[in-house]
């Protein structure tokens, strides 16, 4: 006998369960997206601030993106703790999705970014970042509050940036540059 598992859970029933805490749709597995520090939140402000000076769409909220862009069936979900599209790219998807406001992000964005807290697991967080790229996410930006550490995540480049660098948007966020050093709060 050919038995088919089906991972997930079906669009309808994906909206209604985030009435109740935000968790993340990881293997067919609820993930809890669990509360931060204030420096998290101090530095997803300053981000928010700093690129929206730029022509593009950012979103810091726990709406999650999902993977099936064109389902009624979520495989997965992830909420990073700040995405962005470029302008283009989200007007053509609100065009082509009446329901959008009704619905989770059913656009992979142009850039993710995660900011490491003390309860997080590196290995999940390296889990996180490789499933973005896989699923078509541009660029990652990976920050380490306690070490003023951003690690950038473009296809199969890697760099790491301290203080005296600077953070650029490359491709996907043209003319975003500032220095590592201003998205870190000062005491």
């Amino acid at each position: 006998m050919d038995v088919q598992t089906r991972i997930g859970m079906p669009l309808d029933e994906f909206i209604r369960e985030y009435d109740k805490p935000p968790f993340e749709l990881v293997n067919g597995e609820r993930i809890p997206v669990v509360p931060t520090v204030a420096i998290h939140g101090e530095i997803i402000r300053v981000l928010v601030m700093l690129l929206a000076k730029l022509n593009g769409i950012v979103f810091y909220t726990d709406t999650p993106f999902v993977r099936d862009e064109k389902s009624d069936r979520v495989r997965g979900s992830r909420v990073p703790d700040l995405m962005a599209y470029r302008v283009t790219r989200w007007t053509d998807y609100k065009n082509a999705t009446p329901d959008w406001r009704e619905r989770p992000f059913a656009l992979i964005p142009d850039l993710c970014v995660e900011v490491v807290s003390k309860i997080d697991n590196y290995e999940d967080v390296d889990d996180k970042v490789a499933e973005y790229l896989q699923l078509g996410v541009s660029m990652v930006w990976v920050i380490k509050p306690r070490s003023e550490v951003i690690t950038v995540h473009v296809a199969e480049r890697v760099q790491r940036l301290t203080a005296t660098d600077l953070l650029t948007g490359g491709d996907v966020l043209p003319g975003f540059s500032v220095p590592v050093a201003d998205v870190f709060p000062k005491a």
